[in-house]
Parts: C-alpha cells; structure tokens; sequence
C-alpha cells in the first residue's frame, strides 16, 4: 500500500543528542530530503494540493496541517 502511494522512509543513523540542520526540498520534479546536507531520502514523488507534514522522532511528533494549524505531544 505504501508503494501504490509513494510513502517512502528512511532511518537515520545519527547521535541524536547532536543538533542537525533537517532540510525538506519540495520540488515540482520530486522531493529531498536532507540532514546537515546530506541526502537520506530522495523520491520523484511530488505531492500536489493542500497537505499536512508529520514528523516522528521516538516518541514526540509535530503536525502541521494544511490550514496552518500545529499539534504536538508525546505518546507512552
């Protein structure tokens, strides 16, 4: 299912204690997306229309919804 959609992922293996500089370059050719300027995931993939980002980091998560608005939390 997550082929026919074109979801993709990547692990990062990373000092997650560090800070990173994490870059999403949406193209109109496909995405990048970066990590102190390296690539960990590049797809041709290029998602029209109004969306929403989620971003999963352990246990804590941030939504940004195509209206603007923005969620966060942590899940046990």
């Amino acid at each position: 299912m997550q082929q026919s959609l074109g979801i993709s992922f990547a692990p990062l293996d990373l000092d997650m204690q560090a800070w990173h500089r994490y870059e999403l370059l949406w193209l109109a050719d496909g995405c990048r997306f970066q990590v102190d300027g390296a690539d960990y995931l590049v797809t041709k993939h290029s998602p029209r229309g109004p969306l929403g980002f989620v971003c999963w980091i352990d246990n804590q998560y941030l939504v940004a919804t195509a209206n603007g608005r923005f969620r966060w939390g942590t899940l046990p």
